[in-house]
């Protein structure tokens, strides 16, 4: 019965932010992220989306290590990141020069990515975050025109150059950027709909 799968998704829901608040009270992980993990199952839950090619910058592969080895301490479990539903959230500065233009962006791994490769650069361009991020160029450029061109674009692009959007500006202090979901991905939920 679907509820019945509803009942043991939602138990596996709680059961995974358990888990995370374990990991969270036995760590001291220096992180400028907040990462929200979650551990589930995979014969409660539908096909998920398989992973887009990513560089994870080292304080985020810092982080999933630790987790990972804390997760199979207790476990003997088949353990796979399926980095889509991953959501972290950074603190950005947007105004080099002004200390309040600081918002807390909640994103996607993959934007987070993004964003964090211009923690060192002012400027860059769509080969350098290819080579930065290890993104493939349709993913990536389909990240970028969300954050370019979206509810919160939070990057300019002039041209050449993308750069973190210095006049960016909202009430709220945290954003929330919406997940990417591609093509084949699209298809694959529709199917499922349908």
């Amino acid at each position: 019965m679907y509820t019945d799968k509803l009942n043991l998704m939602v138990t596996d829901i709680v059961a995974s932010n358990k888990v995370l608040g374990q990991f969270i009270a036995s760590t001291n992980l220096e992180s400028p992220t907040e990462v929200c993990v979650a551990c589930l199952q995979s014969e409660y839950w539908k096909d998920p989306p398989e992973n887009h090619n990513l560089k994870l910058i080292p304080p985020i592969q810092r982080l999933i290590s630790e987790f990972e080895s804390f997760y199979k301490t207790s476990r003997s479990v088949n353990f796979e990141w399926k980095l889509h539903f991953q959501r972290l959230v950074i603190d950005v500065q947007f105004d080099g020069s002004d200390s309040n233009s600081t918002k807390s962006v909640d994103c996607s791994i993959y934007q987070a990515t993004i964003l964090l490769s211009f923690e060192n650069l002012d400027k860059l361009t769509l080969d350098q975050l290819i080579e930065l991020t290890g993104m493939d160029n349709a993913f990536l450029l389909d990240n970028l025109k969300n954050m370019v061109e979206g509810r919160y674009a939070v990057l300019n692009f002039g041209g050449e150059y993308y750069t973190i959007n210095q006049n960016f500006k909202d009430s709220k202090h945290t954003i929330k950027l919406p997940m990417i979901i591609s093509d084949d991905l699209r298809q694959k939920l529709s199917s499922h709909i349908n």
